[in-house]
């Protein structure tokens, strides 16, 4: 098989896994909405709500922690690659409603999945491999939020007070919290808007917002 041809071969090969990892995510939440805790779901079961078989799943997935982490690299994946779905890819000139445009962005495409997440993160606490995941992911969203402060500090249209460092963990690990255990319940229209009005606030008041500015 020549490159050009397992290049193909490997994009249909990801196409289908991501379409089987959507089925079974909608089946998960179909059990979960009907009183079952993902817990005590086995591999078995979710297929079965999924219409697929055995030899399917594993075609694709090794086992069902392979499934969580392959669901939430790839929940992230959406998040990072969308463009100005991050305030911190926001330059100079950065405006409140630049930032809220943003937050809006990441919060349209991640909180559908929060319930999704939600299962990861608690997954997570007994799966040594999904905590070393979601880790290194939340230590890179971070670390670009981190770089974003101090460009701005040395710019001058950031804070220069501020910890570049504890800052953006602060800022990162609430987002993430806030998306998982609160936005998920808030329904769409004025509720989730007042959402994303709050949040914008506080991250507009706390990077942009400059001491002379707040005097």
């Amino acid at each position: 098989m020549s490159s050009r041809e397992q290049i193909r071969s490997g994009a249909r090969r990801e196409t289908r896994r991501r379409e089987i990892a959507a089925r079974l995510e909608q089946a998960v939440r179909e059990l979960i909405a009907a009183g079952e805790p993902y817990a005590t779901l086995s591999v078995e079961r979710m297929m079965r709500q999924a219409r697929l078989s055995r030899s399917t799943f594993y075609a694709y997935f090794a086992d069902k922690s392979a499934l969580l982490r392959y669901w939430g690299a790839q929940v992230h994946g959406e998040v990072r690659e969308t463009a100005g779905g991050a305030w911190w890819l926001i330059g100079p000139g950065v405006t409140r409603d630049d930032v809220r445009r943003a937050l809006t962005e990441s919060v349209t495409i991640y909180v559908p999945h929060s319930p999704l997440m939600a299962i990861v993160s608690q997954a997570a606490a007994y799966d040594a491999d999904l905590r070393e995941q979601l880790d290194a992911e939340m230590i890179d969203h971070i670390a670009q939020l981190e770089a974003h402060i101090r460009s701005g500090q040395e710019g001058g249209w950031i804070d220069p007070t501020l910890l570049p460092a504890p800052t953006a963990g602060w800022l990162i690990r609430m987002a993430e919290r806030v998306s998982d255990t609160v936005l998920v319940d808030v329904p769409p229209g004025a509720e989730m808007d007042a959402q994303i009005d709050a949040f914008t606030e506080i991250v507009w008041s706390t990077l942009y917002v400059l001491p002379d500015d707040a005097a």
